[in-house]
């Protein structure tokens, strides 16, 4: 074997190697190490508590909705049970949002364009109590704050409208307290 041959087939071996090892890392990883991070960074971003209290977890899995080649490509779906979200401190209840569990999809060829494309969530047990004061604050809006206080618009960050994607929940209450209008409901 030539000189230039036994480089080759070296940095070959060597990139095969180092792509297993990736590929065993992620797949065997222990998900629920990052949740306290996790947890820390969103309730930054957020500006309220956020806690992800129960299994966290990524399975990778091909998808059934995609055609082609890209059907052999497997997506990593994002699990994660007993979630909690927290209102703004001048809300009147402590708690936004608590879900049982969420399942997102992540489209990893998407990822390889440096965009985020999550085309399904699938909400267990949403538990929302939503609220709008007198004064017009809502818990909502809160929510969507940036943590500069600047909207996603005002940024210069883009959003991108969902199409074609789903949002799916088993059932759960949804309380709306709305002091603006007089009014309180249960959904």
């Amino acid at each position: 074997m030539t000189r230039t041959r036994k480089i080759f087939t070296w940095t070959l071996a060597s990139l095969v190697v180092l792509l297993a090892v990736l590929v065993l890392v992620i797949a065997f990883f222990d998900w629920n190490r990052i949740k306290p991070t996790l947890n820390a960074k969103v309730s930054e971003e957020l500006h309220r508590p956020f806690a992800i209290n129960g299994n966290l977890a990524v399975v990778w899995q091909r998808e059934p909705d995609e055609g082609g080649w890209r059907a052999w490509v497997p997506w990593p779906h994002v699990v994660a049970e007993d979630l909690s979200l927290g209102n703004p401190d001048w809300s009147k209840k402590p708690q936004m949002v608590a879900l049982k569990r969420v399942e997102l999809r992540i489209s990893p060829l998407a990822l390889l364009a440096q965009r985020v494309v999550i085309p399904r969530i699938d909400l267990t047990e949403p538990n929302a109590d939503l609220q709008r004061l007198a004064d017009g604050r809502t818990t909502i809006a809160a929510a969507q704050i940036a943590h500069d206080g600047r909207g996603a618009a005002e940024e210069g960050r883009e959003i991108e409208p969902a199409h074609g994607h789903r949002l799916e929940g088993r059932p759960g209450p949804l309380l709306l307290g709305d002091e603006a209008a007089g009014e309180g409901n249960a959904v």
